[in-house]
């Protein structure tokens, strides 16, 4: 295998891995502004539980992994499919599915660092699994940044450049929750 190889494997499975971050981060940007207990399928199911973990932060950590993640998993699958359709196979696609499929152990374990894998703890040590203390980030008042809770990577610049509260400004007032 030559170098130029290995460079484009990491650089491919970094690459799903933030794509992966992102997205999970703009899912739940959307289910923090614009999602509604009242709305059909994912309201109770998904937009509830989320609320209620900015008011209760530790009560999705006393769910089993199921249900911790089966949101993760389908939003996923369903985000995966159009993007396995249009560029066929690859590797950064596969692991921005698995990435986005464990975003909310990634993210229990940044509430519950002790509880993670020791290769999970090194990942958040390098950034590459979102740590206890860039997590906590989110769950300071207001709640309107640092959306992304897979890697410690992408929070910072996106906050930095005003990502969220430009998309805010795209959308009209009335639908924030």
């Amino acid at each position: 295998m030559t170098g130029a190889t290995v460079l484009l494997i990491v650089l491919e499975v970094l690459g799903g891995w933030l794509l992966a971050d992102f997205l999970s981060g703009f899912l739940h940007w959307v289910e923090d502004r614009y999602g509604r207990e009242s709305w059909p399928l994912i309201g109770k199911k998904v937009i509830g539980p989320n609320r209620q973990h900015h008011s209760e932060p530790l009560a999705f950590t006393r769910t089993d992994p199921i249900t911790r993640n089966w949101s993760a998993a389908l939003a996923s699958f369903v985000l995966a499919m159009p993007l396995l359709l249009l560029f066929g196979p690859h590797l950064w696609l596969v692991v921005a599915f698995i990435g986005g499929c464990i975003a909310n152990e990634v993210h229990y374990w940044a509430h519950l660092p002790h509880r993670a894998p020791g290769i999970v703890q090194a990942l958040q040590v390098a950034g590459l699994c979102q740590s206890r203390r860039q997590h906590a980030l989110h769950h300071a008042a207001p709640h309107l940044s640092n959306y992304c809770s897979l890697t410690d990577w992408l929070n910072p610049w996106l906050d930095r450049i005003g990502f969220w509260h430009f998309l805010e400004r795209l959308l009209p007032n009335r639908w924030l929750a």
